[in-house]
């Protein structure tokens, strides 16, 4: 029974690391760093790549959990 809390747990957190890292595309913090100029019209919320890992990461997360459970 731990064993598969312990397994639900590390997906969850492995998937939430892995969506924060797609939410910091592109992005650098570097002090006095230059603006980017302000990107195009959106191509959909669906189909952009944050989005696309996000939803791959939750998919994981849900079988690794099915199945250990």
């Amino acid at each position: 029974m731990a064993s598969s809390v312990t397994t639900t747990i590390f997906a969850a957190c492995f998937a939430l690391m892995i969506m924060m890292v797609a939410a910091h595309e592109g992005h650098e913090h570097t002090p006095g760093m230059v603006m980017s100029p302000e990107p195009a019209a959106s191509i959909g919320n669906l189909v952009s790549p944050t989005t696309v890992i996000g939803f791959l990461a939750l998919i994981v997360t849900i079988l690794v959990a099915r199945v250990k459970v």
